[in-house]
């Protein structure tokens, strides 16, 4: 009997958490049905956490008191409502002790409880205020008065957004013959106000078409600085949450924390705003969050001269550069995108280059339909052309004679240039097998496609140890991926050795490698193998990114998985303590990437009958996924994913 409230609360908390994951679904959930089907002796407990969650639902719709037309707030008038959001409201208002016109912008009560929720608004203001530029939004004040936490910030006239500018172009029946040049020159004057901007220190993360007012003679103001990165400060969002507005997102804000945010993630939102200007549609279109990220991480934005066939072809390439999807190829600042806009009005020839035929095979690959396991990891495992020449070059320095060093650089280049084709080649050859015009009716299964890749691999390419070695990875994680261990074992293995000899036991490749491989042997039940090899891969990932890397984070609570199979549970307790307390202190304590430990520490206590204790992780853990829930974080479906990948 004694144990029963820690059970009652254990079983409530399931419950809810199944719950919480229902809604963030977009389910509609019958509470006093689930309270009816729960076990008699925790409804008490299940019924004052979902009356709990209530009362919180309600105080986030709340509207603020006291905000009323003629109403003095401090030192401003309100004068009339301008628009609200899901943070805010805004006021048109007058300060009265300057008597000059304002917009005045109120933090919802309910954000005013939550630290970070504060702390955001109050950076608001002041990344808006650390910079004075004509593009730019500027800030005058930010206090608080009445209870009310406000942004005193210029009153843009027309109040009019680029977004309001693209909604009215697409009522029309055809855009003027000025539009793309008057489209070329605001984006301009835009990228050269981000660029002051970045120049300060200061990574919009949120730019968007919204978020660009314009004034009365159509001239474009950079607004709403609310998830600014600042470069002297800890970021409120190293958690890996993600931020920002899905359909303008780069490729790290969508994959959450897997690469870094810098400036080149503003030139890519601004990249997918001039995508929407000059053809009146989205780069990435879904009808929900998760489909606009899945899009942004592996498709390709259509080609913009499809949608508007008068655009002109340059354009077109500038557009489609400042959307690559890695950061290295894209335009590496936003005053790089300016002055190619620059050289475009004046009809000078722009920087930016279309894609190379090898960079088109990549593309073409990842946009084969219904095989993304395969077609998803051999892309990730094609070898950018700059990227495959630094890794050959590296492992040739290790591998061969002072005659080959001798070597021409252009002979270099193109032996290079060779290896990056083979890899192309064979990739294209091995997909091409479900192009119809090309199989002859004999379509396969994605087991029957990755077996032929396989012994392909194994054939062709012994005199390429590193291309064999890559393919191998890229083919060997796809078979992981749909449960076919055995196959995927072999291959694995030699790209492990290949790599291990060639490019060095801390190669970041070698180390992906090393993890991939502990993965099937601990999905095949041979722990002690895997136990190994995770412990190894930690070890090095420790030495070569740090503790506080995803990656190290990421094996670190893998390995305590590992140690769990194997009964080892004190070390598994110390591991995830280890994992949770270094997460929290890299990552901040908001990141769904720390409920991989809480479940796996909250697991070891509940099965060790430390209840307390248990309980207090779970507790911490749901008030986590209650504020991911309640909150909205954009796209999050499932915030375990990161760290649930070995869980059988």
């Amino acid at each position: 009997m004694g144990e029963e409230p820690a059970s009652a609360r254990g079983e409530a908390q399931r419950i809810f958490q199944e719950f919480l994951s229902a809604v963030r679904q977009g389910q509609a959930v019958d509470t006093d049905g689930l309270i009816e089907s729960c076990p008699r002796f925790a409804r008490d407990e299940l019924a004052a956490l979902l009356s709990d969650f209530e009362e919180l639902r309600e105080v986030l719709n709340e509207e603020p008191r006291g905000l009323t037309e003629g109403a003095v707030i401090g030192d401003f008038k309100l004068i009339r409502e301008l628009g609200k959001g899901a943070v805010g409201i805004v006021w048109e208002a007058e300060q009265l002790s300057l008597k000059r016109p304002v917009a005045l912008k109120f933090l919802h009560p309910h954000y005013s409880l939550a630290p970070t929720s504060l702390q955001r608004f109050q950076r608001e203001g002041e990344a808006g205020g650390r910079v004075q530029h004509p593009g730019i939004v500027s800030i005058f004040a930010i206090g608080e008065a009445e209870g009310h936490h406000y942004i005193a910030q210029e009153l843009v006239s027309e109040g009019q957004t680029l977004a309001d500018r693209i909604a009215e172009a697409r009522e029309s029946a055809e855009l003027p013959a000025s539009y793309y040049r008057e489209t070329v020159e605001l984006i301009r004057a835009v990228a050269s106000a981000l660029q002051v901007a970045h120049d300060a220190g200061i990574i919009h993360r949120d730019l968007k078409p919204s978020n660009i007012l314009l004034d009365e003679n159509d001239a474009p103001k950079i607004g709403d600085f609310g998830l600014a990165k600042l470069h002297d400060e800890l970021s409120l969002s190293r958690s890996g949450d993600l931020t920002g507005t899905p359909f303008y997102m780069s490729p790290e804000q969508a994959a959450s924390k897997r690469m870094g945010i810098d400036r080149r993630t503003d030139v890519f939102s601004l990249g997918a705003t001039l995508y929407e200007c000059l053809t009146l549609s989205r780069p990435f279109a879904g009808d929900t969050s998760q489909q606009v990220l899945r899009k942004i991480l592996v498709d390709e934005p259509p080609d913009p001269r499809k949608l508007r066939s008068k655009l002109p072809a340059e354009l077109a390439v500038i557009c489609l550069k400042a959307l690559e999807k890695n950061p290295d190829r894209r335009y590496q600042s936003a005053r790089d995108l300016a002055e190619d806009l620059r050289r475009w009005s004046a009809n000078e020839p722009i920087a930016a280059r279309p894609p190379s035929s090898l960079r088109r095979v990549g593309k073409w690959v990842a946009r084969r339909p219904g095989w993304s396991a395969a077609i998803g990891l051999a892309v990730v495992g094609l070898p950018s052309s700059s990227a495959l020449s630094v890794r050959m070059v590296e492992a040739k320095s290790r591998a061969v004679s002072s005659a080959l060093e001798a070597k021409s650089e252009a002979e270099e280049a193109q032996r290079q240039r060779e290896a990056a084709d083979l890899v192309a080649t064979f990739l294209v050859e091995l997909f091409d097998a479900q192009n119809p015009s090309i199989a002859k009716g004999e379509l396969l299964s994605p087991l029957e496609l990755l077996a032929r890749g396989e012994e392909r691999v194994w054939k062709d390419l012994e005199s390429r140890p590193l291309v064999q070695a890559r393919l191998m990875q890229a083919i060997g994680q796809a078979f992981s991926s749909i449960g076919a261990y055995h196959k995927a074992e072999p291959l694995l293995l030699r790209a492990y050795e290949l790599q291990s000899e060639r490019l060095g036991a801390k190669n970041l490749d070698t180390l992906s490698t090393m993890h991939a491989l502990s993965v099937v042997y601990f999905h095949q039940a041979r722990l002690d193998e895997a136990e190994r090899l995770m412990a190894e891969c930690l070890k090095l990932r420790r030495e070569v990114l740090g503790e506080e890397d995803p990656e190290t984070l990421w094996t670190m609570r893998n390995l305590g998985a590992i140690y769990v199979q194997q009964g080892r549970v004190e070390e598994a307790r110390l591991l995830y303590q280890e994992c949770l307390e270094t997460g929290r202190r890299a990552l901040g304590e908001d990141d769904p990437y720390l409920l991989g430990p809480m479940d796996g520490l909250g697991s070891l206590h509940q099965d060790a009958g430390r209840y307390e204790e248990a309980a207090r992780v779970y507790r911490e853990s749901l008030e986590l996924v209650s504020s991911l829930a309640l909150f909205r974080v954009a796209g999050v479906a499932d915030p375990r994913q990161g760290f649930s990948r070995l869980r059988i």
